[in-house]
């Protein structure tokens, strides 16, 4: 006999009443024969000859027959494999004839046994032909381990459990959720910012950049579209003052003072508008006393030089021109001693105006200014009239050069 067929395993699927299924390769005995049910859960049950099974066509070239006890459920798959028992019987005696027909069934038995080896190799997992791996072995097993390879990636080792598979999913789905909302909420930012982009164009808005902080965003004069200005810019156009050349310009507003009075009347602060724009302002009600201060301190960095100042104000009800005078001191801190002081009369107006100061004020390094509302020594009363606005300060001055007063 030959083994001429490479076939040493088949499988049929179970249909409810089929219970003979043909064995389509040579077998030898029958207890070559491995037969395995394979229930619809995925579970392997080895089956026993004589109470699952019975054969027949033992040693036909042709194959035989596998009869089964019980028939096959659909979902359920038979399993027919040749696995004889890896042992040599033949025994060769010392100058007798060759049994030729005996050697024959050896090398038969042989070949089978490297079929069924074939058959189970062919079942493993293997790596390419070019790989270079090699050695590669399972560790124990742990409960609840997956298999995972090494950190060198040349074998195996016990892994995560499933607690950690389970984390380690959760996190990587909040992190992927995450993800998705930062790219919806980038999404959104750039619709946004195109649309932003879009309704700016349409009302002809200017650019805004590094140097945008702090301008004013007005119409422009023929009314189609927007610019900034700066705050010296909006104050001069406001006819509040005039800037010299070569000089710096710094504006200290109502709102920056600390005020207080002689007494116990003090100013309120508030909100108004000149020109449309907001400012604020020091308000001395009717009543107040005749003296009221509010005193600021230089800027950290002043490196001292004398200085022109210019007091923008207004009054309501005032009776008549002179009735306050606006002092400016310069001092070496609170009740320090004074450096300089310059006086001037406030002229009676019912809008926003500005006053100079008469001459320039010197002011050295690390120096307090204070601006004292004064009602003259020579008034008949010690209390304001009316109302006295005051809209903040301006000082003007040039790096190491005495400033020109400002032409009214």
């Amino acid at each position: 006999m030959t083994v001429s067929s490479t076939l040493s395993r088949t499988s049929y699927r179970g249909n409810g009443s089929t219970t003979g299924f043909a064995v389509p390769f040579t077998f030898v005995r029958d207890e070559d024969i491995r037969v395995v049910l394979r229930d619809a859960t995925g579970r392997e049950i080895p089956l026993e000859q004589g109470s699952d099974y019975a054969l027949s066509g033992a040693g036909d070239h042709n194959g035989g027959i596998c009869t089964l006890t019980r028939t096959p459920a659909p979902g359920e798959i038979l399993v027919l494999r040749r696995e004889p028992n890896m042992v040599q019987e033949v025994d060769y005696i010392e100058n007798d004839p060759f049994p030729a027909e005996t050697h024959e069934a050896a090398l038969d038995k042989l070949t089978m046994i490297c079929q069924a080896l074939s058959e189970r190799l062919d079942r493993t997992v293997t790596f390419k032909v070019s790989s270079a791996v090699a050695g590669v072995s399972f560790p124990d097993p742990e409960p609840g381990r997956a298999l995972a390879w090494n950190e060198s990636g040349d074998n195996f080792r016990n892994g995560p459990d499933s607690r950690d598979i389970r984390e380690a999913h959760t996190h990587a789905s909040a992190a992927l959720s995450a993800s998705r909302a930062a790219e919806d909420n980038r999404i959104a930012t750039e619709q946004d910012r195109i649309r932003a982009e879009k309704a700016a164009a349409g009302l002809n808005l200017p650019p805004l950049d590094t140097g945008s902080a702090r301008k004013w965003l007005r119409v422009t004069e023929d009314a189609e579209g927007y610019e900034l200005r700066t705050v010296p810019q909006v104050i001069e156009e406001l006819g509040m003052h005039v800037r010299a050349p070569e000089c710096e310009t710094m504006w200290i507003g109502a709102g920056a003072f600390t005020p207080s009075c002689s007494r116990e009347s003090e100013p309120e602060v508030e909100t108004v508008e000149i020109g449309n724009l907001a400012h604020d302002r020091l308000v001395y009600q009717d009543g107040a006393h005749r003296c009221a201060f509010a005193t600021f301190a230089m800027p950290a960095n002043w490196d001292g030089q004398d200085i022109a100042c210019r007091v923008h104000y207004s009054h309501e009800n005032l009776p008549d021109d002179g009735i306050a005078v606006l002092q400016v001191d310069s001092h070496a801190g609170i009740g320090g001693e004074r450096t300089d002081a310059v006086s001037v009369g406030l002229p009676r107006t019912n809008t926003p105006s500005a006053k100079l100061l008469p001459r320039p004020l010197a002011m050295p390094a690390q120096q307090l200014v204070t601006l004292a509302l004064m009602r003259p020594t020579s008034a008949d009363s010690d209390t304001f009239p009316g109302k006295l606005h005051i809209y903040g300060l301006e000082i003007q001055y040039r790096k190491g050069v005495v400033p020109e007063p400002w032409q009214e």
